[in-house]
């Protein structure tokens, strides 16, 4: 990506986050719009730091792309679905069998399943970074 891509890409990102950030604020969910809003400077400044630290090694000569890291990456993800894929079964199971009597909101349980499925995402990430 040429750097003025990432210019704007960075300017794009910031202008919408904090667009949705004073839209909250204006909306009165001051302390949601203060969080979009400085999300947006983060993931900025993330991103610069981020692509400041690969010119640097480039310029060194080092690569700066550990195929590693992506071979991990992708081991943990097929585990983490591969779980995910056994743990929704289950639920499937349970629900039917149990049926009407559980009820579920489900944007709380889409939010519960997302975060679930990052976590354990995360954690075989960990594993197989620990134990090759």
């Amino acid at each position: 990506m040429s750097k003025q891509r990432q210019i704007i890409s960075y300017i794009i990102t910031l202008l919408m986050l904090s667009a949705l950030g004073v839209w909250q604020i204006m909306a009165g969910e001051p302390s949601l719009g203060a969080a979009l809003i400085s999300s947006g400077l983060a993931v900025t400044i993330f991103r610069v730091l981020k692509n400041r630290r690969i010119e640097e090694q480039k310029a060194r000569g080092l690569n700066p792309y550990d195929e590693r890291v992506n071979y991990i990456a992708g081991k943990a993800s097929s585990l983490a679905i591969s779980i995910w894929v056994l743990a929704i079964a289950v639920f499937v199971l349970a629900g039917s069998t149990l049926g009407p009597e559980l009820t579920v909101n489900p944007y709380s349980f889409a939010g519960i399943a997302m975060t679930l499925l990052i976590l354990i995402n995360i954690a075989a990430y960990y594993y197989y970074d620990r134990n090759g």
